[in-house]
């Protein structure tokens, strides 16, 4: 196995809000990189990197969370909490409608081929793993681009906008849409506990 081989993942971590405050930035957007030795979470703020080497993980697996049917793979790492991962599809930034679960499966295999010693089979940059997958948007197709997986997907996508077909900008305003109603009858629903079981 070539020992400077290295595996990148777009990904975000799961809190909470993921779906509200990540699924349509930059901001906490993190480039996840597996070798033979190490795993790092790079976020694009600028934040610290995240090191923990390979040997710590004790095991991956990828399940569907309860928000819609998004592929989440969780990591359990000797000695610390969990990390649980939600891969994106790099062409389809919009992770609340663009689910992934070839990236998903990508992590927990090559963890585990890594760990094993193998060489896994899948290309390292996660644009050129996913070019020849169905139904990618319609700027993925043009001749001459040059996919560089230190770019951010969001970086691709809007400038690539125009190019993006009609479904993908519907996606991602209803998308929006459904979010900030939810958000907004949490809301109302604290507000109105709190003023008939506090304040009465």
């Amino acid at each position: 196995m070539e020992k400077n081989l290295e595996f990148n993942f777009w990904v975000y971590r799961h809190d909470t809000w993921m779906l509200l405050t990540q699924s349509f930035s930059n901001d906490r957007l993190l480039l996840f990189t597996i070798n033979s030795s190490t795993c790092s979470l790079k976020p694009l703020s600028g934040l610290p990197i995240t090191n923990f080497p390979l040997h710590s993980i004790k095991d991956s697996f990828l399940f569907h969370g309860r928000r819609s049917l998004i592929a989440e793979v969780t990591i359990l790492i000797e000695d610390q909490d969990p990390i649980t991962l939600i891969p994106i599809n790099p062409f389809d930034p919009p992770v609340f409608f663009h689910r992934n679960d070839a990236e998903a499966q990508a992590i927990v295999r090559i963890v585990s081929q890594l760990k094993k010693g193998e060489t896994p089979d899948d290309n390292s940059n996660p644009y050129l793993r996913q070019l020849h997958k169905k139904d990618v948007p319609n700027y993925v197709t043009a001749k001459g681009m040059n996919w560089n997986e230190n770019i951010s997907p969001w970086e691709y996508y809007y400038s690539n906008m125009k190019s993006v077909d009609w479904k993908r900008k519907l996606n991602v305003a209803i998308a929006r849409i459904i979010l900030l109603i939810g958000f907004l009858a949490t809301t109302l629903m604290i507000i109105y506990i709190f003023y008939y079981f506090i304040l009465n």
